[in-house]
């Protein structure tokens, strides 16, 4: 008998003989000819991978949609200028704009002094000594109060002052040189009414002077947001008004006339970011003229294991044009760039806009290479080789 001296290979000399793609089982070549055949026929491996929006080169060759017009601005030095950053200014004019009277008002509770300068008969005391004092007159849901020595008299609609005079001529008729004063010691015809997303609701007197927008939001404790994210709804006698509590802030205060309704609301003022962000997610603006590098500071900038820094897109719907069709602009800035940040410092972003940050392309390789490799790795401990 004759024995052979050749040796069984082993296995890492038996591998290392055969062509690399020869090692691989006839179910995963197939599994792995079948992947590459898609990427190169689809032309990029996007359209094969999730994803959170378009890839890159998606968007850079973007054609006109048959829905949607849009158009594709590259922001750099020459192009950045509609759409920048304006300054905010101050309203110089004038804030106070006249004094407005206050008129009497079924609820009112009023402090009446009467007095009198000559001595018969004495019915009240002398003006010298303080004179005789009525406190809580409250105006009755028929708008009359009752003094005594007075009777019912009407007070709805005067003045303090008016209804002061009308006491006195009442009173002349039996008392010589009679002295008035007719004081508010509780309000409602002079109050305003402040709700809404302030901390301490309620109703704020006019009592010591009148009031204006700032007096009753600071006296209600002022928002409970951020200034660029509020609302301020102002229901007067004469009609309803509507302001952005920034401007108020900036000057459009204004004197309130009496029972006005002061309803400040939360005004939703936010962007979107999605793609290859920190921090995907809805957001607050961060202030009411924020710029792009503003809000990318909010989501944490760009993820520098997967972020292509040259497709950073902003999205922001526009009108309709005359055919009805929606108008939208995509900006698009290469953060690569040596003038980016300043681009960035200076893009103003606007409410819900969408911010989109592509991923890198070597990313979206590895995101076909890994499960290819998973299975080979896969393949091979199934069958022991």
């Amino acid at each position: 008998m004759t024995h052979s001296n050749h040796q069984p290979d082993h296995p890492f000399q038996r591998y290392s003989r055969l062509k690399p793609f020869q090692s691989f089982h006839r179910p995963f070549k197939t599994l792995l000819l079948l992947l590459v055949g898609s990427v190169a026929l689809s032309g990029c491996a996007a359209s094969l991978l999730s994803a959170a929006g378009p890839s890159y080169s998606t968007l850079v060759e973007a054609k006109e949609s048959e829905t949607i017009t849009f158009e594709i601005v590259e922001l750099s030095a020459s192009t950045i200028g509609p759409y920048m950053l304006e300054e905010l200014t101050v309203d110089t004019s004038l804030v106070l704009d006249g004094v407005l009277s206050v008129t009497l008002a079924p609820g009112d509770v009023l402090t009446v002094m009467l007095a009198q300068t000559d001595k018969e008969p004495a019915i009240f005391a002398a003006l010298s000594g303080g004179g005789t004092r009525f406190s809580d007159v409250r105006v009755d849901h028929n708008g009359n109060i009752e003094i005594p020595y007075v009777g019912r008299i009407k007070a709805q609609g005067l003045t303090t002052i008016a209804l002061a005079e009308r006491i006195k001529k009442r009173l002349e008729t039996s008392i010589k040189r009679p002295e008035v004063r007719v004081t508010l010691s509780s309000d409602i015809s002079g109050s305003v009414l402040v709700s809404g997303a302030v901390k301490t609701p309620g109703r704020y007197s006019a009592i010591k002077g009148p009031l204006t927008l700032l007096d009753v939001i600071t006296q209600a404790g002022g928002a409970t947001a951020e200034p660029h994210l509020i609302n301020v709804t102002i229901r007067q006698p004469g009609g309803v008004k509507q302001l952005a509590y920034q401007d108020v802030l900036y000057g459009q205060n204004m004197v309130l006339s009496p029972r006005s309704e002061v309803v400040l609301q939360r005004n939703r003022q936010s962007f979107i970011a999605m793609g290859a962000v920190s921090t995907p997610g809805l957001f607050d603006l961060p202030s009411s003229h924020p710029s792009l590098l503003q809000v990318l500071g909010v989501v944490g900038g760009l993820q520098q294991a997967t972020a292509d820094p040259a497709g950073v897109f902003v999205f922001r719907r526009g009108d309709v044009d005359a055919d009805g069709k929606p108008i939208a602009k995509i900006f698009r800035l290469d953060m690569g760039r040596p003038e980016a940040m300043l681009l960035a410092s200076a893009f103003h972003v606007q409410s819900e806009d969408a911010l989109y940050v592509t991923n890198a392309g070597v990313y979206e390789a590895q995101k076909i290479i890994a499960p290819i490799v998973q299975m080979i790795i896969l393949g091979n401990t199934v069958t022991g080789n």
